[in-house]
């Protein structure tokens, strides 16, 4: 089964998350900030990052997508955001990132999961 990794400074959001993931038959990794992410990453080799935008006190979801780009290319990224309106210059910083807005529904989180991991 595909490789998750969660990245959200909310620790209710992250373990709900990955108790949802787990469940479906994923194997899941967490992390609390963007530089946490890209140490897990650099072993776990993640399918899919799915990525709280605002994260505090740390790289913010748009920078941690562009370093994961880099280091790990085959890496898909989901961008969750209470910010449903981004302009078009923050999507740009993530152009390989699919966004989904808060809250996000279980069934059309699992989707993108599936989409992205079905993506070339």
């Amino acid at each position: 089964m595909a490789k998750i990794l969660v990245v959200d400074d909310e620790p209710a959001c992250r373990d709900a998350t990955q108790v949802l993931l787990t469940a479906r038959g994923y194997e899941v990794q967490t992390a609390a900030n963007g530089h946490k992410a890209l140490e897990v990453a650099a072993v776990f080799q993640p399918d899919v990052a799915v990525i709280d935008w605002m994260l505090r006190n740390e790289l913010d979801g748009a920078e941690l997508a562009a370093r994961l780009a880099q280091q790990c290319p085959a890496t898909r990224c989901l961008i969750i955001t209470g910010y449903p309106n981004l302009d078009s210059v923050a999507r740009q910083q993530v152009p390989q990132g699919r966004f989904l807005s808060k809250p996000v529904a279980p069934a059309e989180l699992l989707r993108a999961i599936e989409e992205a991991i079905a993506s070339p």
